[in-house]
């Protein structure tokens, strides 16, 4: 890849400029470290450099030391996919306007606030993973022992590892997969802000430990990305497909979402560390029953709950799962916003759906039904 030149862009929120977030990048080309580039010159600005000295400037695109150069758009996203056509189909420009027009009237905030409570109940420090949970992670694993090692030590031997690997992530950062506009990840970030916890020395933390966590937005829609950079201060937008290699380090995020999203379990499991949390939202069989046949909605697998958990065996070890269901009013244009938003969007002809909202002349019960489980990596 031949490097590009760096062009100065206005980026509002911290985003890539975060430490954090430098820290747990990585070249999607050679897997080696990325530095943001400041504007007008080639000097980059070191991933160590502290938040006052990231924010003295505003970043112009990321390099690596093989000099892969990655634009910052003037949006405020940054493109780290391989290259490749991404294997699903990337959301529309109306699909993400009606998604942000939807979420913004809080339908959702009660799958947002179970998303944001499962983060917090599932964080554990890593430093104290060994001794808690090396036995019980052993029994239950199902994977083969490290070579030279057994049971719990083998296990703590790869916490250790994966621990180190990470030890130059400053902070905790949450990985949202298939983010759409950030909705979920800002909600989470700021639930994890503004919970408080007192510890028993009397100190008061955030409910991961640490305040200030960060978050990476990961999606192939660039419409997606310029309303997820804008989403929270404390967001990186990220271009990136599921099924690559993610631009992440090893054991780089303390917690993975996926609300309404494909699951790559390898890749998860990669760049999850250890004591790190994964989240998952997927719609029940009941979801949107009300409106699937009248609108002809896409339905929802019956086996769907089965089918993830046969995906993510091998890799996680399922902690938590909770059936969430919700009445919803929806006015006509909140009905059109909801069925343009989703995959039905690309199956459903516009003038039918028009015709059929019309003679929507009083709000709907709707009744929103997801699964929300919780998982921990097996090491």
């Amino acid at each position: 890849m031949t490097p590009s030149v760096a062009r100065s862009v206005t980026v509002t929120s911290e985003g890539v400029r975060s430490p954090a977030i430098l820290k747990a990048l990585c070249c999607p080309v050679c897997r080696d470290a990325l530095t943001a580039m400041t504007p007008g010159s080639d000097a980059a600005l070191p991933a160590g450099a502290t938040p006052s000295e990231a924010n003295t400037a505003q970043a112009t695109a990321l390099r690596c030391g093989s000099g892969h150069t990655f634009d910052v758009a003037r949006q405020g996203y940054v493109n780290l996919r391989s290259g490749r056509k991404p294997r699903g189909t990337a959301d529309t420009a109306d699909m993400v306007a009606a998604r942000a027009e939807f979420l913004a009237a809080g339908h959702y905030e009660p799958i947002a606030d179970a998303v944001a409570r499962q983060v917090a109940d599932g964080w554990r420090d890593p430093a104290t993973l060994p001794a808690e949970r090396s036995d019980a992670v052993a029994m239950n694993s199902g994977r083969p022992e490290r070579t030279g090692t057994s049971g719990a030590a083998g296990v703590q031997d790869e916490v250790e590892t994966r621990s180190s690997d990470s030890a130059g992530v400053q902070g905790d950062v949450v990985l949202d997969v298939g983010a759409g506009t950030g909705y979920y990840l800002g909600h989470t970030l700021d639930k994890l802000a503004g919970r408080r916890d007192e510890t028993d020395a009397g100190v008061i933390a955030d409910a991961s430990g640490r305040a200030g966590s960060h978050g990476v937005a990961m999606d192939v829609s660039a419409y997606a990305l310029r309303r997820a950079a804008k989403a929270h201060p404390r967001i990186a937008a990220i271009g990136a497909d599921v099924w690559d290699a993610l631009p992440l380090r090893d054991g780089s995020v303390s917690a993975i979402l996926d609300v309404f999203a494909p699951r790559n379990a390898a890749e998860f499991h990669r760049v999850l560390r250890p004591g790190g949390t994964l989240v998952v939202v997927t719609p029940s069989p009941g979801h949107l029953a009300e409106l699937v046949d009248r609108f002809g909605m896409l339905s929802v697998d019956e086996r769907k709950d089965e089918r993830i958990e046969e995906t993510l065996a091998e890799s996680f070890i399922l902690e938590t799962r909770a059936e969430l269901t919700h009445r919803m009013s929806l006015a006509a244009h909140d009905i059109g916003r909801l069925i343009r938003m989703g995959p039905s969007a690309h199956h459903i002809d516009t003038a039918s759906l028009e015709e059929t909202l019309d003679m929507i002349d009083a709000p709907l019960g709707v009744t929103a039904a997801v699964t929300v489980a919780r998982y921990s990596a097996r090491f």
